[in-house]
């Protein structure tokens, strides 16, 4: 049986003598860009790298030997920002919101710079920006896809499309928000994809004070307006050469990591059925609406992004 796709996601009958899916125009920009995005990083860089430091805005702490000292600042609202200075590190970590009304683009190596230059701007210390781009490791980060669909999250769900297997397993379950973690016992090991309806979340109460210092918040909103998020967190410095395929974690080549570190977890979490195994090879889709149906109607899941066709 052979199908094609319309924009609106109708299947239609054709020819029964094609093993293959033909589908319509569509768009998978986010798991197919260059270059990932984030929305957390986690910095870790050198002690001098921060100066003109506003000590009465950080918390100090001495070590129990009186040794040494660190100094922390950390602030939730508007966006998430910690600063911790001791005597040789430098700490900082933060959240792509830290961008302001241009949070939808997320943290890139296009603009790291205004990162730190809004957090130099709260005048708490003063970051030498060219010098932690140079010269700083990344210990945590978040790495982000979204995808702009009309389909409800709750597709997502479905047993036909999320499959727990001895490595993956879901975590929390909502009408807004699923998580699956893996089930590795070493700490070090531990990553989990989420996958949450963006409008939703941006929308809830914590996020009031950040709307309000905006310039335009309906114009922010109306970038996330049917926005399905996929967050990959990846909470150590193994688990970040792992899934960015890297040899080392060092800002730079995190910020220009180009594996499709989403597409490729996705890969492991979700796995074709025994009976219709169809594998997705698709560059762009225009409605990842479309994608979702296919998956549940065919019991199948996403597979690897690469140019073709869909193959039975």
């Amino acid at each position: 049986m052979r199908y094609s796709l319309s924009s609106t996601g109708a299947y239609n009958a054709a020819s029964a003598s094609s093993p293959y899916l033909e589908y319509s125009e569509c768009n998978l920009q986010n798991f197919t860009q260059r270059y990932n995005r984030f929305d957390k990083l986690c910095l870790s860089s050198r002690a001098e790298y921060a100066c003109k430091i506003d000590y009465s805005k950080f918390d100090r702490t001495e070590s129990a030997s009186n040794q040494s000292v660190t100094y922390r600042y950390c602030q939730r609202e508007p966006f998430y920002l910690c600063i911790s200075i001791s005597d040789t590190t430098l700490r900082i970590e933060f959240t792509g919101k830290v961008l302001l009304d241009d949070y939808p683009q997320l943290i890139s190596y296009k603009n790291i710079d205004v990162c730190f230059e809004n957090i130099n701007a709260l005048d708490v210390c003063r970051i030498d920006t060219a010098s932690v781009l140079n010269d700083s490791r990344v210990y945590a980060c978040d790495v982000i896809g979204d995808i702009h669909t009309s389909v409800p999250l709750t597709v997502l769900k479905s047993p036909l499309v999320i499959k727990s297997n001895r490595r993956w397993c879901i975590s929390e379950s909502t009408d807004f928000k699923l998580r699956i973690q893996n089930t590795v016992i070493t700490k070090r090991n531990k990553t989990a994809m989420v996958i949450y309806d963006k409008h939703h979340e941006i929308n809830m109460a914590d996020n009031r004070m950040f709307l309000s210092v905006l310039k335009n918040p309906p114009k922010l909103l109306a970038c996330f307006k049917n926005a399905i998020r996929y967050e990959l967190n990846l909470k150590s410095v193994a688990c970040i050469r792992k899934y960015l395929q890297l040899t080392d974690n060092s800002l730079k080549s995190v910020l220009y990591s180009s594996c499709d570190a989403i597409a490729n977890v996705l890969d492991e979490i979700f796995e074709p059925s025994p009976v219709d195994r169809l594998c997705l090879y698709a560059s762009s889709i225009k409605e990842f609406k479309d994608l979702l149906l296919l998956a549940v109607r065919h019991s199948t899941c996403i597979s690897k992004c690469t140019y073709g066709k869909l193959q039975v």
